[in-house]
């Protein structure tokens, strides 16, 4: 159960050797594949930065998506708790 939340809930800062961070609030924010990429990464005084691959503009009150990357289904619904209809 621990790790099904933090896996659903976190980052990884570098997928080669495993570590995750969890980001505040950053469940709040939902997934499009249509969406701009985003990254997670620590900087060198330790602080988590979530940055994205493009710049965008979001109107005021508009709910804000990024792309959590190239998944199938089994991997979306096994990471993150969802699947999308014909991905």
């Amino acid at each position: 159960w621990a790790m099904a939340n933090v896996l659903t809930r976190g980052a990884f800062l570098d997928p080669a050797d495993g570590r995750i961070a969890l980001v505040p609030m950053l469940d709040m924010i939902n997934h499009s594949p249509d969406t701009v990429g985003t990254d997670c990464s620590e900087r060198e005084d330790g602080t988590i930065v979530l940055t994205t691959s493009d710049t965008w503009t979001q109107e005021e009150g508009a709910e804000i998506f990024i792309k959590y990357g190239p998944h199938s289904n089994q991997e979306l619904l096994c990471d993150y708790g969802f699947a999308i209809k014909d991905n």
